[in-house]
């Protein structure tokens, strides 16, 4: 498989898929298989990863007391394209499914988000899971920290305490950057993966606007720049 790609390639997208073996996912990947984009990056092109690595961005939420009682969500993380998974706060402790899944990258993104393995690259970002908390802002930050590590060869975690809100508006937001794909199509697309995937309804309106807004310039500055 060539990682050095901008984009998810169709036939990344179909191989997630088909390993859900979600037929009707596959048929709508299929139709959209004409409007992803994928762009070649330039061998001489060098991302230094270390610049980002273990950011901390500040900021007022209240999860404390509530990771004592994520042991019991989901069932392990999963992936929803090449080098992409999505897991809860439990998952990123477990030494064993790191292992497994041969994750290189941790972005964390929750109120009390911070380092467990000093082995492995991480992005934390403190945030709560509140329709008022602005995590926009931090899209492009999250972008690079996830592309830099796809361009390595690497696998990213991305994670927030359940796996179902913050993590995943992150994992919505790259796709769109690194697509041709809307919000409600990288979100379908992500679902697939995680099928409990769902952003509260703040985070949803920011992927809207972030989609009217900004992401034909993410997208042209992505494609300059790599």
């Amino acid at each position: 498989m060539n990682w050095r790609k901008v984009g998810f390639s169709f036939f990344e997208i179909w191989e997630s898929l088909w390993q859900a073996s979600s037929m009707p996912a596959m048929l709508y990947a299929l139709a959209q298989f004409l409007k992803i984009s994928v762009a070649r990056i330039p061998s001489s092109k060098n991302f230094e990863i270390s610049t980002i690595n273990m950011t901390r961005i500040r900021n007022n939420g209240d999860d404390d007391g509530v990771l004592s009682n994520v042991d019991n969500m989901g069932n392990g993380m999963n992936k929803v394209l090449p080098g992409l998974y999505i897991g809860n706060y439990q998952d990123s402790k477990d030494a064993d499914q790191l292992e497994r899944f041969e994750i290189t990258h941790i972005l964390a993104i929750h109120d009390t988000a911070r380092r467990l393995h000093s082995n492995k690259h991480y992005l934390c970002i403190l945030a709560a899971d509140r329709p008022d908390q602005n995590l926009s802002q931090y899209f492009s930050l999250c972008n690079d920290f996830i592309h830099a590590a796809r361009l390595r060869g690497g696998n990213v975690l991305i994670h927030c305490l359940a796996g179902m809100s913050r993590s995943v508006t992150v994992a919505v937001a790259y796709i769109m950057s690194t697509t041709n794909l809307s919000w409600k199509e990288a979100l379908k697309v992500v679902r697939v993966g995680r099928s409990i995937a769902n952003p509260n309804a703040g985070f949803q309106q920011q992927l809207e606007d972030f989609e009217s807004s900004r992401l034909q310039e993410v997208r042209s500055h992505r494609r300059k720049s790599f």
